[in-house]
């Protein structure tokens, strides 16, 4: 009885998570919000979030999830309580919205490279200079 190997599609790396991802730039159309939502930090937060590199990863059955975030961001904005942040961060973990969520999904952001450059110009001033001894 010797043994056989698994094939290759049915191996999987046990430290890798099924979710990891490399993400980029999406393109992806925010979907319209309820009539319902008044402030204008709400309008940018649902246009920024559908902007980033994560909508590519949403399917058609998170919208309304999202939806509901859209309303309880827009509640927090009205009137700030403990309990609506608490609900909008734990709710905000579910779609990788912070990059603590981003790490524990393994999902690596691709800087595009005009903004990676921009975020690494050189100043020409040597970083050293700034240290001192200790004593």
């Amino acid at each position: 009885m010797g043994r056989h190997p698994k094939p290759p599609e049915l191996r999987q790396r046990t430290n890798k998570a099924a979710t990891a991802a490399t993400l980029t730039e999406s393109g992806v159309q925010a979907p319209a919000l309820p009539k319902g939502i008044r402030c204008k930090e709400t309008r940018a937060w649902w246009e920024a979030i559908w902007a980033s590199p994560m909508a590519a990863q949403w399917l058609e059955s998170d919208v309304q999830a999202l939806l509901r975030l859209a309303i309880l961001q827009d509640q927090f904005w009205t009137t700030p309580t403990k309990e609506l942040a608490d609900s909008i961060a734990k709710h905000e973990a579910r779609f990788g919205l912070t990059p603590l969520d981003r790490m524990r999904l393994q999902w690596k952001l691709e800087a595009a490279p005009e903004k990676a450059a921009a975020r690494y110009e050189d100043d020409g001033v040597d970083p050293r200079t700034m240290l001192r001894a200790v004593k």
